[in-house]
């Protein structure tokens, strides 16, 4: 299979720099005419926070493309750990309701979805975690939408570590000690088609809410979640292999 990763600068044009990025991943050959798309953003703060949630700006100009080819559009997030801010306002707090009813694309909390369990192996035994029927079932074409930044629990957190969100269960961070394996079995779940990242701002020093925000202007694009780790982490300086749910990923093919 082959697999792409694509950088542009967004300093001339953000809008010049998502297209770019699309094409050169060839976007077109994954969305087909009438695709159901379902969008993953990084929510990890109830308002925009640059280094730390997905630019509204940039949503907006991923939005306005793949309208071109199929209006069965979703933005889709799940409440924060611990039940710190519901998702409705974050999405207010971001005007991703704005922008959603601008465009006619749903809106969706992931939290109030029919969801299913899936199983994997973590430590030799069998575990199971849910998952949103409509991202399992419903959904042709999903997109993660991560922030570069590096995390204080899993080193790095990039296209792989965004799928985490997806899970419909406030309490997820209590599952964190099956993360290397529930993350990979997330992933292979879902199956990210496209990732594109907001680079506008990289995440340095502490992540994933607090540290040091560094102005990139960079869009990223990939074909692979792994593919867009693997780029991302060596543009940022840092070792891949540090971060064990990478390494997991890897051990697991």
């Amino acid at each position: 299979m082959s697999r792409r990763v694509a950088c542009v600068s967004s300093a001339a044009s953000l809008a010049d720099a998502v297209r770019s990025a699309l094409d050169l991943i060839q976007w077109d050959d994954i969305v087909h005419k009438g695709a159901r798309v379902a969008i993953k953003p990084n929510l990890t703060f109830p308002h925009y926070k640059p280094g730390v949630t997905t630019s509204p700006d940039v949503l907006r100009e991923l939005l306005l493309i793949l309208k071109e080819r199929t209006d069965h559009l979703a933005v889709v997030e799940t409440d924060g750990g611990y039940g710190a801010w519901k998702v409705r306002d974050a999405f207010r707090g971001h005007g991703y309701d704005t922008i959603c009813s601008e465009l006619g694309v749903e809106l969706v909390n992931l939290n109030d979805e029919p969801a299913e369990n899936i199983n994997f192996y973590s430590h030799d035994k069998e575990e199971t975690i849910p998952l949103p029927v409509r991202l399992l079932h419903q959904t042709d074409v999903f997109i993660s939408m991560p922030v570069p930044k590096v995390h204080a629990m899993t080193y790095i957190s990039l296209a792989y570590k965004n799928q985490w969100g997806c899970i419909p269960d406030p309490m997820r961070l209590r599952r964190h000690y099956l993360f290397d394996d529930a993350i990979v079995a997330i992933n292979r779940a879902l199956k990210p088609r496209i990732v594109l990242a907001d680079g506008t701002y990289f995440l340095n020093r502490q992540g994933p809410m607090d540290g040091d925000a560094v102005r990139m202007n960079l869009i990223i694009g990939a074909t692979d979640a792994g593919a867009f780790d693997l780029y991302v982490s060596k543009l940022m300086r840092l070792n891949w292999q540090k971060a064990a749910h990478l390494r997991r990923a890897v051990q697991l093919g």
